[in-house]
């Protein structure tokens, strides 16, 4: 699909009043089933009633034909009602120079969620480069990998030179689950990224067994949780919180917080993450954050 200059239109206001339509979450603009080598590039989808782009099984169940080798490229996925983007199970998802804005009216609101639906649902060869999460209401990157387990297939996902700007809840937020956890093995990268603005956390980590390890590479988190709360977020309460490596972490606020919420058993960490912060001591910018072993906390005295 080559559409440069094009529009795909629905019409979201309509979804939305219960006088017309039964509620629904799945009016998606672009529904990809099971399909292989799809290319979709420069064009606009908004207003969907659903996903402006649903990346998932053959026939909307969990068992099925996965997608392979889709490319979404030069792509604008604006005010959308559910998700910007829903990436079910893929082997082989490229999304480049993309924006995901605007998506507002039933949860979760994301600009992108993946989200399999079954323990046997594959997130493998997945690759954004210079994609912005722009306004939505809901998270910016989601992972919400509460039906995977030890026995799903390893991740293979990395996100380059992207960003987050403003939205409603957190930057980037990873969930895991209280049951199976998260693949055994694999990688989820975050490198060279920006979130800046979001109401939320900059960074959710929850339940994120030891499984993949989950890398955080050069983040800049700027004025992020302005609703109150810590810019970043880690939690290990109906599962330990495993396994994340801070790499050039850096943290830049103007506010008397700490600067991570830490609950529940959260270890193996490894790092460090520098906080610009003039309204904290230079001398201990933790400001109470519970210790992180293996993680070193550095204050930037010149804040």
């Amino acid at each position: 699909m080559r559409g440069s200059g094009a529009t795909l239109r629905m019409w979201r206001a309509d979804y939305a009043n219960a006088s017309l339509y039964n509620h629904s979450e799945g009016r998606h603009a672009i529904a990809l089933l099971g399909v292989n080598n799809v290319s979709i590039r420069g064009v606009t989808v908004r207003e969907s009633g659903g996903d402006g782009v649903y990346v998932g099984t053959g026939h909307l169940r969990k068992t099925g034909a996965v997608c392979r080798d889709v490319q979404i490229v030069d792509a604008t996925l604006t005010q959308n009602y559910r998700q910007g983007m829903s990436v079910i199970a893929v082997e082989g998802l490229v999304v480049e120079n993309t924006v995901l804005s605007a998506t507002d009216g039933t949860p979760p609101m994301a600009g992108v969620d993946f989200e399999p639906n079954d323990e046997s649902h594959p997130l493998r060869g997945v690759r954004f480069t210079n994609v912005t999460a722009s306004a939505n209401r809901g998270r910016g990157f989601q992972f919400s990998l509460t039906r995977n387990s030890p026995a799903t297939p390893p991740l293979d996902i990395i996100f380059e030179r992207c960003a987050v700007e403003g939205g409603g809840s957190f930057g980037i937020s990873l969930s895991g689950s209280g049951y199976g956890g998260i693949p055994s093995g694999g990688s989820l990268i975050f490198r060279n990224i920006t979130v800046r603005d979001t109401e939320g956390s900059g960074l959710l980590v929850e339940n994120k067994n030891g499984g993949a390890t989950m890398v955080l590479e050069n983040v800049a988190l700027t004025n992020v949780s302005t609703a109150g709360g810590a810019p970043i977020w880690l939690e290990g309460q109906t599962r330990d919180c495993l396994g994340v490596s801070f790499s050039g972490v850096e943290v830049w606020d103007d506010r008397a917080r700490r600067p991570v919420k830490v609950l529940g058993n959260v270890s193996q960490m490894s790092g460090g993450i520098t906080v610009h912060n003039a309204a904290l001591p230079p001398a201990d910018c933790s400001f109470g954050t519970r210790p992180l072993p293996g993680v070193s906390m550095v204050c930037d005295p010149n804040a």
